[in-house]
């Protein structure tokens, strides 16, 4: 069988590596120069300080370790790990880098492909595609009202790369999920303020549990019963397990009265820095005043020099999807 497979990242070499192991005919389309999605350090969605919320005992594929790399691994090792796979001979020879896809038809029961590479078309014939294009690309900001009295830096968490670019900065983060989190906890030893702007708290876990990483603790069975565990009986097992954090978690008023066992935020340092005061937790940001500031659901209004949104992504494009006619 002849497979096509849209989108070099982790999902889509897998893919490939799978296909070409059953003996089907395999060719693996990227848009970009190089493999990895989001993983590629000089193209992806990652920011330079970015690492995997699993462990490298998990997060890898079957019959391909790691090797030598940091527990959590950070943007540069997973994407020398995904290029080591995407290296394999037969693998490797079924990658079309520099070509994207344009459309994708369905005619005469096959899959038509028209590619899009250095200045040319062409259209290959395949019996199954596979899509493979991620989601974490296409940044939601929702609007806020009064944008135009703004006069500092508004970007998204797309956009972000390094905290050295913020530098003695005012900065609000909008959004309370792992982006968020990650992106206050980053500038924090470079802005002159880091603020946390969360519509609705949820749970922050660190990565590393006091006995292994958080990935390791439990099998699949054990997560799912914490995570229908009542949320007071879940907190009584977190500061038994994590008393220290725990403790530092109350002192910060992050901790929820009510939140979802099973929606966790993974980070470690939001929490310790909040409760050290180095970052400062604001709630919904309602809209900007006409001076430039923000004005939070609170009444209370604050003035930066940078807003950075972190309230995620919108459904992948899948418009060169052509519509099958009649």
């Amino acid at each position: 069988m002849n497979i096509a497979i849209i989108g070099a990242g982790p999902a889509g070499i897998i893919s490939a590596r799978n296909a070409i192991k059953a003996g089907h005919s395999v060719v693996l389309f990227e848009k970009n120069t190089r493999i990895g999605g989001i993983w590629n350090p000089w193209s992806g969605g990652a920011y330079r300080n970015a690492c995997m919320q699993n462990s490298r005992y998990t997060f890898h594929y079957t019959g391909f370790p790691p090797g030598d790399i940091d527990e959590f691994p950070g943007v540069e090792q997973v994407f020398r790990y995904l290029s080591a796979v995407a290296g394999e001979d037969a693998l490797r020879e079924s990658i079309r880098l520099n070509t994207e896809v344009v459309s994708l038809r369905k005619d005469a029961g096959h899959r038509v492909i028209r590619c899009a590479s250095e200045g040319k078309d062409t259209e290959d014939i395949f019996d199954r595609v596979i899509i493979a294009t991620g989601e974490l690309w296409q940044p939601r900001r929702p609007p806020l009202p009064g944008e135009e009295n703004f006069s500092g830096t508004l970007i998204t968490s797309r956009d972000y790369q390094e905290p050295e670019a913020f530098k003695g900065k005012n900065i609000l983060i909008i959004g309370g999920g792992v982006s968020g989190a990650d992106i206050a906890s980053d500038l924090v030893p470079f802005a002159r303020s880091v603020s946390l702007s969360v519509k609705k708290m949820g749970l922050y876990l660190p990565r590393q549990f006091p006995t292994g990483p958080n990935d390791m603790m439990h099998s699949y069975l054990g997560r799912c019963l914490l995570s229908q565990m009542n949320y007071e009986d879940f907190i009584g097992y977190l500061d038994t397990m994590m008393p220290d954090y725990m403790q530092a978690y109350r002192a910060s008023s992050l901790l929820p009265d009510m939140a979802n066992n099973n929606a966790v935020h993974v980070n470690e340092k939001i929490i310790p820095n909040v409760a050290a005061g180095l970052i400062k937790v604001k709630p919904q940001a309602e809209r900007f005043t006409g001076e430039g500031a923000i004005k939070f659901v609170d009444a209370s209004q604050e003035k930066y020099d940078v807003i950075i949104t972190c309230t995620g992504y919108e459904m992948p494009d899948y418009s060169f999807i052509r519509k099958r006619t009649a």
